[in-house]
């Protein structure tokens, strides 16, 4: 199913998230995909502070989400409590997790991670291995 948004309930919608040419700005676009990847679809005066959190906790792990504007900076911004709460109002259709379902995620996460590491670390070292048992031993 498609990500839906809708920003008519944000105070200011127009300058709050929309350019001058009425282009979405990053900041928008960027919390519009944290819903969907933090469980909360909508942000509301009371899970600011949640919202906000579990964008920061995200954050930690896939890195920051906001497009440097600046072509001459590279990398990207990280999300600010004042970027959540300028878009209070803001709803999409995605998944609702719970405060529980969303940690067990994030922990899944970092353990998927983790394995992909080992793996990649028994590979190499497997590889080295068998590159010095092929290797002939010169008196």
């Amino acid at each position: 199913m498609p990500l839906t948004w809708d920003v008519s309930k944000i105070k200011d919608q127009s300058t709050v998230c929309f350019d001058g040419n009425f282009i979405i700005s990053p900041i928008t676009k960027a919390l519009i995909f944290m819903t969907e990847s933090i469980g909360v679809p909508v942000i509301t005066e009371e899970n600011q502070y949640d919202f906000f959190l579990r964008c920061r906790v995200q954050e930690r792990i896939n890195g920051a989400a906001i497009p440097e504007s600046d072509p001459l900076k590279l990398g990207n911004k990280s999300i600010g409590l004042g970027d959540v709460r300028n878009h209070i109002g803001l709803r999409t259709n995605a998944r609702r997790l719970s405060g529980k379902g969303f940690r067990e995620e994030i922990m899944n996460s970092i353990t998927m991670e983790a394995l992909r590491d080992q793996q990649t670390e028994v590979t190499l070292l497997c590889s080295e291995s068998k590159m010095l048992a092929e290797t002939p031993v010169v008196p």
